[in-house]
């Protein structure tokens, strides 16, 4: 079997994909799919507008949270780890 380097699998010639996109990815997949099932059943208890700023915040959130990703070695700060704690307890309860 031919050794190849570290990263890299004998199937492609390309790194693997860190594993923070691979469970965004899953998730993004898996949300969708809960969203499409739960759009009746929540626009009968409010508004769909309402579900839908709420869905697209949740996706917005998300995204952000794992595009952000800073680690959790040496390398990430206690402020950055401050800051995005910070902004998703400020993402509470959407008004009209």
């Amino acid at each position: 079997m031919r050794c190849l380097p570290r990263g890299l699998t004998p199937y492609r010639n390309k790194p693997d994909m860190p594993e923070h996109l691979r469970a965004l990815t899953v998730i993004l997949v898996l949300a969708t799919a809960v969203f499409a099932f739960a759009y009746h059943s929540a626009s009968s208890i409010s508004e769909a507008d309402d579900f839908t700023r709420r869905r697209s915040l949740w996706f917005a959130l998300t995204l952000a949270a794992f595009l952000a990703h800073t680690g959790s070695g040496a390398g990430a700060s206690s402020a950055a780890r401050a800051t995005a704690r910070w902004a998703v307890l400020r993402a509470g309860p959407i008004s009209p």
